[in-house]
């Protein structure tokens, strides 16, 4: 078949068509060798080709436990011979691809309600505060108008008070700004089986494509960024169904790197290639001490243009000292320390880089997609960008 699109963790199926020149009938045992990392009810299939007829299709079922991108090459059959005295077994080449894409179910059952165009219920209108930035018209000056909005130039040329009108900006840029190196390969939780693990990275794709499903209801253009020792994919901020799918597909295949971040380099990277004020909403951990310098470093060159929010899955462990059941063991009590210190310091970094103008936030799991969510609709809310 064409590449077939599935969805991480939820059954599928897809089908197979088989050539029989000899239109005889035919008795296969026929076998895919699927990843390991899939659930499949047979390993092996049974299958009865009809006499007669020259193309059977079967359909077959499978559940892909991670996403991205998978190829089938081969199909493994066995056929009795022709007095059934001995199964001959061979191998077809073939080409399957498999292009498994987040599953979102848990994200969208719990947050995307309000701003997802496949559930409208409990909408309800965004009311913006202030009286918008965007230049829209200009008309004689009303008692009442601030001094600011006098057009000085075209009053001096109309001979008469001339004021500006603005209008509340309805496009505005967001883009999501991935992170997927080595810090970010780190398991965040275990889902249905052992080996079926899900990373921070893949929490942070999730989250990114429920944000940019909010952004795309309000108006808004969005983008993608991904990087680990350089920026690996840049797509600049757009809309619409086509350009969501382009931001899917990037993101789907996206898959942690072995090395370390260089945030000086994504930093001067955006700088560069941003010219529009925008929203930037950064996925990372920052829990490594020399990488947080570095970004509490360079992070001011990209702050004084745009604006900056930081969102990190909180590791295990890290909390305030005297939170949650007590440890047991003496060993849980340094480890309640540990935690607690790395806490402590996060903490810090998050004042300051609030004085840098960025807003860092440290979230569970759980609450990664709520946070985004929340953050950027109250920046639209009180049209801080």
């Amino acid at each position: 078949p064409k590449p077939v699109s599935l969805v991480a963790r939820r059954p599928a199926t897809f089908q197979l068509v088989f050539t029989n020149p000899t239109r005889k009938k035919k008795q296969l045992r026929l076998g895919i060798p699927f990843p390991l990392s899939w659930s499949v009810e047979d390993i092996e299939t049974l299958l009865i080709l009809p006499e007669g007829k020259d193309q059977s299709e079967i359909s077959l079922s499978c559940m892909p436990g991670k996403r991205g991108r998978y190829q089938v090459t081969a199909a493994v059959l066995e056929e009795l011979s022709s007095f059934a005295f001995w199964a001959v077994r061979r191998s077809l080449p073939v080409e399957i691809e498999f292009q498994v894409y987040p599953d979102l179910r848990e994200e969208q059952r719990h947050y995307a309600t309000l701003f997802l165009k496949s559930g409208r219920m409990g909408r309800h209108a965004l009311r913006q505060v202030g009286k918008g930035r965007e230049f829209e018209k200009l008309r004689d000056y009303l008692p009442g108008d601030p001094l600011e909005d006098i057009h000085w130039k075209a009053t001096a040329r109309r001979g008469r008070p001339i004021s500006k009108v603005f209008q509340i900006e309805r496009t505005q840029e967001i883009y999501m700004v991935i992170d997927h190196s080595r810090l970010m390969s780190r398991v965040a939780v275990t889902a249905y089986k052992e080996r079926d693990q899900v990373t921070f990275l893949d929490q942070a794709i999730a989250s990114s494509l429920i944000l940019a499903g909010a952004a795309e209801e309000h108006g808004d253009r969005f983008g993608l960024i991904a990087f680990s020792a350089q920026v690996t994919t840049f797509l600049r901020a757009g809309n619409g169904s086509r350009h969501f799918q382009h931001c899917r597909n990037a993101l789907y295949t996206l898959k942690s790197e072995p090395l370390t971040p260089d945030y000086a380099e994504l930093l001067t990277s955006l700088r560069l290639k941003l010219s529009r004020r925008a929203l930037l909403i950064l996925f990372t951990s920052l829990d490594d001490p020399i990488l947080s310098e570095t970004f509490l470093e360079h992070v001011s060159i990209l702050s004084r243009k745009h604006l900056v929010i930081v969102l990190m899955i909180r590791p295990a462990g890290v909390a305030p000292l005297f939170t949650g059941e007590a440890p047991l063991e003496t060993e849980g009590i340094y480890d309640r320390l540990s935690g607690h210190l790395l806490w402590q310091r996060l903490r810090k970094l998050g004042l300051e880089l609030q004085q840098k103008g960025v807003r860092f936030e440290m979230v569970s799991r759980e609450e990664l997609t709520a946070e985004a969510v929340s953050q950027y609709m109250r920046i639209k809310q009180k049209q801080i960008l």
